[in-house]
Parts: C-alpha cells; structure tokens; sequence
C-alpha cells in the first residue's frame, strides 16, 4: 500500500508507453520514482480531507527521446483516477462518500471515527477501514493513538463519534481507565477553566463526575465537542455536579458568506460602507443573497448574522422592501474598483433581457439602467458614475449584443425577481467576484453553500466550518467579526 499525507493508495499500477521496449522499461522505473512525490502533491490538493483508494490503474504514453516519466502528468493522471473513483461512490452523508473502490472523508476525525464504528460492527477489515488497521483493534488502542496527537484531535474525533455512533456506544466499548485516561487530557492545568457562565445556552449536557461513569462522562464531553467546538481547547471543571448549557445550534447553507466578511474588511469596503440602519441592513441581505446565489426570501441564519440582523429574525423578501440603502453600497463599491485600477479600460454598453446593462474589461458589472437607446444609455451612465465615484470612464463602447462572458457575469451575481435592487447589487457583488479571484485566488463558486453550524449569544457567534472549505481561503481565520458580533471561528 502506498499512502502519502491523507491519501491511501492500495495497490497501484503503473503502464509507461515508449519508443521501444527497454526504453519502455527505463521510463517505468522512473515513473514508480516518481510516483510517490506524485501522491503528495495529489494530497496536497485535498487538505485535510482523507482519500482512500482501493486501486489505481495508470497509463503514461512517452514519445521522442523523454528520459523521464514526468511527475506533472502523473499527478494530474492520479488526480483524474481518484475524481473518477470517487464520482461514482454513494454519497452516505455530509462527511464521507462509498464507493466500491475509493471512499472519501471530511478529515482524519472522521475517517477514525467511521472506523471505531467498524471495528465494532467487525467490519474494520474491509476496504476502506483496514487502511488504518495499525492504530489497533480495539477502541482503547485507536483513542489512545488519537491521544498521542493531542487533545484538539482527540476532541474532534471524540465530537466525530458522537455524530456517528449510536449512544453509548463509548460506554460499551471503552474500558474505564483508558476512559479516565482520556478524561485527564481535557483537565489539564494551564488551560482555560470551562464554567456554566462561559457557556451560551439551552441544550443540557451534563458534565458531572458525580454519579457519572467515567466513559459516560467522556460522551457529555464529545456531545459538548460536537455542540460548541471552541470547548476543545478550554479545561473542563470537575469534581461537583453540574449542568452546562449550550446554545442549539443552527444550520446554515451558506457559510462562505464569512469568506466574503473577510473581503468587506479586507478590501476596506466594510469602512468606506457600514451598517447603520434598516436600509443599510436590507442592502446588506441582498449583497448576501447576490454573493451565496440565494432567493430574495432566504432566511438562512448566517445570512441574517451578515445583515446585522438577529438570526431567527422574520423579515420581508427583498422584494417587499426598499433599495434605498443599496446606492451607498454601489457607489462604495465602484470607488474601491477604481482604486484598485478595475476601472482603468473600457465600458462595454449592451442589452441584456430587458434592461442596458455597462461592464468593465474584467467582467465588473458597472451599472444596470432602463431604457430603449444605447447611446443615449451611455451618456447617462457616464453621468451617474462621475456622480457616485467623481470620475469617469476612459471610453464607453456600445455593443449590439452582450458577449458570452459579460452574460456569464450578470447571472453569477443576480438576485431573481428584485429589478430594483439590480443596479446596486450588480456592481457590488461583481467587484467582491472579482476581489475573490485577485486577493484570493478563489472562484465564487468556490465560497457559496458552505454548510456551517452556529450558535450565537447576544454578542458573539461561534461558527463552526469543515475543513476543506475553511482550506480553500488561506486567510480566513483573520474575520474576527460577523453582523457587530465577535466572531469564534472553528473548523472539523
């Protein structure tokens, strides 16, 4: 078998095609050199996520006088191989997908999870599972593994055991003292003392040693894990009965929307365009809406914690409401693009449904307004630029139809239904688009519908984000604030 980093490979075969038939044979031995460094370098594409491959079956054609297998190809040929795998594999949950010959898991926590639900289900020596047959047969041996690599990571796969396994299942198959043990890891001196007043609440999980089984009381502790994340790394209080509360969390679609908190502040349109009043919070909801590809009536929680609103707040869909708050936002963000040199070139001007709508060189959508002359459509818009910015463009060129890209870019970013907020929204959520790729080499589809699970108090907001998607965007862990709230961030 071979495994590099979170990648699993157990039996791989490699074809090289050459010239002739020894030359065939030295380009072979070059590329199972190479295949290793390949693997890495395939891992490293996937994070933290786990990749478990049953086999593999590779074919290199080299022509001319090549010397060597090259490792670009080979990690784009095993790339190709695993996609494949894996697109044929049953999706079983949020966190791991089947398939007959290559499984996928969120993160490491996961993948030793689903496989202490093997072991005692005894099917941990088949495929994927019997990848990780050398942390142990037994609960004891994996927990005690997992407790070599700190108390974070056995906190993770302690929340991951809570989500896959049936309840008392710690209790049935963990002994008592490697369950005090583990217990020890998480009363640690030196750590943050964990009380009932630094929790937020309403689910009751009980964190007493008294009257409580040792293994019992490490399940409170993965339910607690798995409820409020930020517990992973604070000391928990024992020795009298008590009761913690935690907050019962909330499930958003669209947790990427702290990706783009991070552009607002980073690129400074969160300074130049704040969130004063229902206006602005309504704009606000769009913008979120534009940038997740939401409907106007979403009611996501993370989107109202984006909007500076409560998030079980009840609101009117967009449509209902008025965009008055929207052109702060617009001019805001077209200011930003020019600063940034976005708007140095061109203006296209063209028809696009039934409105004329202006785009920049770079697919920034300038401004959408009404009306039957494109030309008489230009001028207006040349006006209402140097109106919201105090400049004007380079040359505005009227088009009889939209390009394939411009028409690309008016739907990434549209809110269905709402002409009105059209103009305002456009722009600034094109100008966010394009702040995405330049500062942080993502595509928007690469920060919407994030899953993400919250709690909120009155004056912080935990969010908790998978791994691969918080790996996405490098710079993600500098938000420190979502909709006026401090904002804890963690990941699983």
């Amino acid at each position: 078998m071979l495994s590099e980093g979170d990648v699993w490979v157990h039996s791989g075969h490699l074809r090289v095609r050459g010239p002739d038939g020894g030359r065939a044979l030295s380009l072979l031995a070059a590329g199972e050199r190479a295949l290793p460094a390949a693997l890495r370098k395939v891992a490293a594409r996937y994070g933290d996520e786990v990749i478990v491959v049953k086999r593999v079956a590779l074919e290199m054609r080299v022509s001319g006088e090549t010397a060597l297998v090259s490792e670009g190809a080979l990690v784009d040929a095993l790339a190709k191989a695993i996609e494949e795998k894996l697109k044929r594999g049953a999706r079983t949950g949020e966190r791991a997908v089947f398939g007959a010959e290559a499984a996928w898991f969120e993160s490491s926590a996961v993948f030793v999870a689903y496989y202490l639900e093997a072991l005692q289900a005894g099917s941990a020596t088949q495929f994927p599972y019997s990848s990780l047959s050398s942390l142990g047969a037994s609960w004891d041996a994996v927990l005690l593994h997992c407790e070599g690599k700190g108390r974070v990571y056995l906190a993770d796969v302690l929340a991951e055991l809570h989500r896959t396994c049936s309840p008392g299942a710690l209790g049935r198959q963990l002994s008592e003292a490697t369950a005090l043990r583990l217990l020890r890891q998480f009363g640690a001196p030196g750590r943050e003392p964990l009380s009932v007043a630094r929790l937020p609440v309403a689910l009751s999980v009980d964190l007493a040693s008294a009257g409580l089984a040792p293994a019992a009381e490490l399940a409170a502790l993965a339910e607690l894990f798995a409820l409020w994340p930020p517990a992973r790394d604070m000391t928990i209080v024992r020795g009298e009965p008590r009761t913690a509360s935690i907050l019962e969390r909330k499930v958003s679609a669209a947790g990427g929307l702290i990706a783009w908190a991070l552009l607002l502040e980073s690129t400074g349109l969160s300074r130049a365009w704040r969130v004063r009043d229902q206006a602005s919070r309504d704009a606000a909801r769009a913008l979120g809406c534009a940038l997740e590809g939401l409907p106007q009536n979403a009611a996501d929680p993370l989107l109202l914690l984006f909007s500076h609103e409560a998030p079980d707040a009840s609101l009117l869909p967009l449509l209902q409401c008025d965009p008055v708050g929207c052109e702060a936002l617009h001019a805001a963000s077209l200011s930003l693009a020019w600063e940034r040199g976005w708007l140095e070139g061109d203006v296209r001007v063209c028809r696009v449904a039934e409105r004329i709508v202006a785009f920049a060189e770079n697919g920034i959508v300038v401004d959408t307004l009404d009306g039957d002359d494109l030309h008489a459509a230009a001028e207006e818009l040349v006006r209402r630029l140097s109106r919201r910015t105090g400049r004007v463009p380079r040359s505005v060129v009227v088009l009889d139809e939209a390009l394939p890209a411009d028409l690309d870019a008016v739907l990434a970013v549209d809110v269905s239904h709402v002409p009105r907020w059209q103009p305002g929204l456009r722009a600034a959520a094109s100008v966010l688009r394009h702040a995405a790729r330049v500062d942080l080499d993502c595509e928007l589809s690469d920060m919407r519908k994030w899953p993400a699970l919250l709690s909120v108090s009155p004056n912080q907001v935990s969010v908790e984000l998978r791994r691969g998607n918080v790996n996405r965007v490098g710079r993600i862990r500098e938000v420190s604030r979502l909709g006026g709230r401090v904002l804890s961030l963690s990941v699983r």
